[in-house]
């Protein structure tokens, strides 16, 4: 990461860490709406998602909105309050 893009990240209030497997160095935000109930990311500053669930696609379920924007492990996409499937991210 190249040192005006850390000082860009932290004047947006980010946090510089090293994440995922990779432990590659990223900008991390935090969602104020963080753990908020939601139907889609339209919903939420970052994705709205469930974990530790595996729907079906298409299954009707309500999410909640992602706590910051490093989004590894494993969750469930919701959009338009439908499973959009789940994925596992290192």
């Amino acid at each position: 990461m190249l040192e005006h893009e850390k000082r860009d990240c932290l004047a947006r209030g980010g946090d510089v860490r090293r994440v995922g497997i990779s432990r590659t160095q990223t900008c991390v935000e935090t969602f104020e709406d963080a753990g908020a109930e939601c139907l889609g990311s339209r919903d939420c500053q970052g994705e709205c998602i469930l974990r530790d669930v595996d729907l079906t696609q298409g299954q009707s379920a309500v999410g909640t909105c992602s706590i910051d924007s490093a989004l590894f492990g494993c969750y469930t996409i919701i959009e338009e309050g439908k499973s959009q499937g789940s994925i596992c991210v290192d």
